[in-house]
């Protein structure tokens, strides 16, 4: 496995704060164990082989951004996060994957302060925001 990850932030004196994270990782394929079944709708093993596959690599992107505002206790922040096309298997077969997605959640909180109280803060997300 190799990749790379990057994260930058910035936050403002206003209480505008970004927050970006990027990591690409690449499998390389050396070697796996591939179980083969019966013909006629009976399910067993008709045994195992390995193949080798050094030319097989699979990518893999993730990227995080957030956005946030705070002001007097109160704080919203916008997530987005893509994840790109996984496969499920060694053999990157497309009827063993996953789609790419692209989610965004809304998270809003209150903290305020109690007599002998350090803090307490409320919250709730709403995930998925545009779907």
């Amino acid at each position: 496995v190799r990749g790379i990850e990057l994260m930058a932030g910035i936050k403002l004196d206003c209480g505008f704060q970004w927050d970006i994270n990027a990591a690409l990782s690449k499998n390389r394929v050396q070697n796996f164990t591939e179980t083969l079944l019966k013909r006629g709708g009976r399910v067993g093993s008709m045994g195992h082989r390995t193949r080798r596959y050094p030319h097989r690599i699979l990518s893999r992107l993730h990227t995080d951004n957030r956005f946030g505002y705070t002001f007097k206790g109160f704080e919203a922040s916008l997530q987005s996060q893509y994840i790109s096309k996984q496969y499920m298997s060694n053999a990157k077969q497309e009827e063993c994957t996953l789609d790419a997605y692209f989610v965004s959640n809304l998270n809003l909180s209150y903290t305020f302060k109690l007599p002998k109280v350090k803090s307490i803060t409320i919250g709730c997300t709403i995930y998925n925001l545009f779907k």
